[in-house]
């Protein structure tokens, strides 16, 4: 096994939008969280350092549905041209029941959504659990991780290479997900990858 694998993780990163917003930003930077870019990532992966990465982000948010799970990994070749400069294996892992521990609903017209993910870098979404609070709901949250895709370090790879190696992660990525669902209790679970 790789000793990149069996690190700790002690990093913290989020994106510049959630550092940014007012009266949250000294909070996260008391925690010791930084800005998710691609200079800290560089730094984090030339360290040895493991980087967990949700590649999804606000464009996931767009196209996430009730009762389904959305991955938006198709158009997401940074987080795997970074991984192919270190030569760090990207490993599948996803949360079974996760999208189940709360409601949540986008406000508004699409065109006002999209006006806030344009200007601001953020959907807004109303969020709640129990008694329409921050508390989750009480369900089940099953985490699985799935064999590393191991990666050879290339310095400049081609788009076609990076799309290759994303093409395998998301196998990977699609692989674990039918293995696991009925494991988990989430025999019904439709899996899309956009």
């Amino acid at each position: 096994m790789n000793e990149r694998t069996n690190k700790r993780m002690n990093k913290q990163m989020n994106t510049l939008q959630a550092l940014y917003m007012p009266a949250t930003r000294h909070f996260w930077w008391w925690l010791g969280v930084r800005p998710i870019d691609k200079a800290n990532i560089h730094k984090l992966l030339a360290a040895n350092n493991s980087v967990v990465l949700v590649p999804g982000g606000v464009s996931e948010c767009m196209v996430m549905k009730q009762g389904q799970e959305v991955m938006y990994l198709r158009k997401r070749l940074g987080f795997v041209r970074l991984a192919l400069n270190h030569g760090a294996p990207l490993v599948p892992a996803f949360a079974f029941g996760q999208s189940d521990t709360y409601s949540w609903i986008r406000p508004g017209p699409q065109y006002v959504v999209d006006f806030f993910r344009r200007v601001l870098g953020f959907v807004p979404l109303l969020m709640w659990g129990i008694w329409y609070s921050a508390v989750p709901y009480k369900v089940p949250v099953h985490v699985v991780i799935g064999t590393p895709v191991l990666l050879p370090q290339m310095d400049n790879p081609t788009d076609e290479e990076v799309q290759q190696y994303l093409d395998m992660y998301i196998t990977a990525m699609e692989n674990l997900c039918k293995r696991y669902k009925h494991e988990t209790g989430h025999a019904e679970m439709q899996f899309q990858v956009v």
